[in-house]
């Protein structure tokens, strides 16, 4: 086995016929149909006048299907070619008072599963309670359904099977409660501050899991600010609602867990963005610092510190750091470049970086393969210690409808192993695992 491998880049010049394609379905489908047709799927409504007991039932859902092209490697176990059904959802929203609304969602790939279920309590603008399974306060990624992604995946230090485990304790849902709210101008056309925040406490275990064998919690907050007020569509990764005016936001959150491998989790998050008149661009870092409490109050206080919960050496090594960073822009083409009524066509670009296990050496970071702790991966998809990764990927998406929830995706990534990982005894660096996604995403 040779210690790299070159990899075979698939032909750029694709996504320029793909541009054209698009251009071209896209003008035909305007001629044949100059109106857009929206269809309600609210079956329930009644006390539209009275606000105190408005009440009303919507059904959701959406599905992805799509296909995957790869680079053919036998070392790689995710080298097949396939059609892909990423995922199908169905739920309802409902709403039984005013201060009493539901949510409800399964996911039925792979196999049926409970995504959200939780009520909320809005009692005003700037408090509000959540309680249920649902996702986390913490990336400002996990604050955007999969329905409104601009990407066809999310980033690279989130885990997705069973391609990557990267940072495996960032479960995007658990069952919780939540206390959230927005102080300030909430208003999108008014260009004033506001601050919005999120302060959570969850069993720590993930998504469809009661049983809290390490008797401690999960807790996690999270606080934006609107530089300039909040954006129109701001649960949209994209610019697709076009804000007239600039809307930057910055953002953080911390997080501590003690986790099922025995590590005391303990992560910070910082992140920004920014959207005007079609053009969004977006930038976060996540840093983890992870093993026994041994000596930490903090630890200590939380609770992490039981007989069965994080006093025990980690069972996944000696402590690690690890982190991710990501950068992002995207662009809405304007009607002079895209000449199309009621549709539109976003180009769209992505860097991120992961490197899931550094050995502590006191540094931020973490250290590297010099370290005396350091421990090579022993394969590509092990969950404890995966190898570093970076990924560049472009894409476009077209909307037909301009709606979030009707549009068809290509991606192009191009993915890279930092890390040799120790197969055999043998080092092996750089399988070729870049991707031709396809993908449509249909919803109500």
């Amino acid at each position: 086995m040779s210690a790299t491998t070159v990899n075979r880049p698939l032909l750029l010049p694709l996504l320029g016929r793909l541009f054209v394609a698009l251009l071209l379905l896209s003008t035909a489908a305007n001629a044949l149909a100059p109106t857009t047709a929206r269809a309600d799927i609210r079956v329930w409504e009644e006390n539209e006048d009275d606000i105190w007991h408005h009440r009303w039932f919507a059904f959701t859902g959406f599905a992805q299907p799509g296909f995957l092209y790869r680079q053919n490697d036998k070392n790689n176990p995710s080298s097949q070619d396939q059609f892909w059904l990423q995922r199908a959802r169905f739920g309802f929203r409902t709403q039984l008072h005013r201060f009493i609304q539901l949510r409800f969602e399964m996911e039925g790939m792979p196999t049926p599963n409970l995504t959200d279920v939780f009520v909320d309590m809005p009692f005003h603008t700037a408090f509000s309670i959540r309680f249920g399974q649902f996702l986390l306060p913490f990336l400002r990624t996990y604050q955007i359904n999969e329905v409104n992604q601009a990407f066809i995946d999310r980033l690279v230090y989130t885990p997705q099977q069973p391609d990557r485990a990267a940072l495996r304790y960032l479960n995007p849902r658990d069952v919780g409660i939540m206390f959230t709210g927005i102080i300030g101008n909430a208003d999108p056309d008014v260009m004033s501050p506001a601050v919005q925040y999120w302060v959570g406490a969850f069993l720590g275990r993930g998504a469809n899991q009661l049983i809290n064998e390490d008797n401690a919690f999960l807790y996690s907050a999270r606080v934006n600010v609107h530089v300039l007020g909040p954006p129109k569509a701001a649960d949209q990764e994209s610019d697709l609602a076009n804000n007239e005016n600039p809307h930057v936001a910055v953002g953080g959150g911390v997080y501590t867990n003690c986790d099922d491998r025995g590590n005391y989790n303990r992560g910070v998050t910082f992140d920004s963005e920014f959207r005007f008149r079609g053009f969004y661009a977006y930038a976060s870092f996540v840093r983890f610092y992870n093993g026994p409490v041994n000596g930490d109050g903090l630890g200590k206080f939380l609770g992490y510190d039981g007989a069965n919960s994080c006093r025990r050496k980690a069972a996944s090594g000696e402590p690690h750091a690890a982190w991710g960073a990501s950068f992002q822009a995207q662009y809405v083409l304007p009607p002079m470049l895209f000449p199309v009524r009621d549709q539109a066509l976003e180009v769209l670009a992505r860097f991120d970086f992961v490197a899931p296990q550094n050995p502590a050496d006191g540094s931020f970071l973490g250290g590297g393969t010099e370290t005396p702790t350091y421990t090579p991966p022993t394969d590509y998809i092990n969950s404890d210690n995966p190898p570093s990764r970076w990924r560049l990927t472009f894409g476009l998406n077209w909307f037909p409808t301009r709606e979030q929830i009707l549009r068809v995706s290509v991606n192009y990534q191009l993915n890279r192993e930092t890390e040799n990982a120790i197969i055999a005894g043998d080092p092996f660096v750089g399988i070729a695992n870049d991707i031709l996604w396809l993908q449509g995403t249909v919803g109500f």
